[in-house]
């Protein structure tokens, strides 16, 4: 059954991306992949293919790339590349930081105080802070009560880690 799986997988490819292709072709698509380096290897050459054609047809794929750890597909991920308009992201500045703080978990009391805290510790780096800011909700410091959440005035030294990994150790571990 594998083999036979993995037989179909070229005219199954090329199905799905003609068909993606003919639906661009009728009005705009855009396809959204957050995360490319944790795609399979079929479904990143896809997403080649279909970069590549992409220019022809009324189709826009955003995808975002994390190059730790690295993709599955190496070759797809160059194609995409060079067919891409390659945005690099720099650090949030203290201030985007404690704005999407806010949007996350509105506006409430010590929420610059877990900014100050958070923005440090993740470098300003948006996925490491959203990730921080889930840890704390996972471990029950950061509370959602009465329809609003809960900002600790302090932080006990253990709840926060001295690393972004040690946050996504303990999400692993759960």
């Amino acid at each position: 059954e594998p083999d036979r799986a993995r037989a179909a997988r070229p005219q199954l490819q090329t199905a799905l991306q003609d068909w993606l292709l003919a639906v661009a072709d009728r009005q705009s698509l855009m396809l959204a992949v957050d995360d490319l380096q944790l795609v399979d290897e079929p479904s990143a050459a896809l997403l080649a293919l279909l970069a590549v054609q992409a220019p022809e047809h009324r189709l826009v794929l955003a995808i975002t790339l994390c190059t730790e750890p690295l993709p599955a597909s190496l070759k797809a991920t160059a194609l995409i590349g060079d067919a891409a308009a390659v945005l690099d992201l720099t650090p949030l500045a203290a201030a985007d930081t404690e704005a999407l703080l806010r949007s996350v978990f509105g506006e409430v009391p010590r929420v610059r105080f877990l900014a100050d805290r958070l923005h440090k510790l993740s470098e300003g780096n948006p996925r490491a802070l959203m990730d921080l800011g889930q840890h704390l909700v996972t471990q029950g410091v950061v509370r959602y009560e009465s329809g609003a959440w809960r900002i600790p005035d302090r932080f006990d030294a253990r709840v926060l880690p001295e690393r972004v990994q040690q946050a996504l150790q303990v999400r692993f571990d759960a």
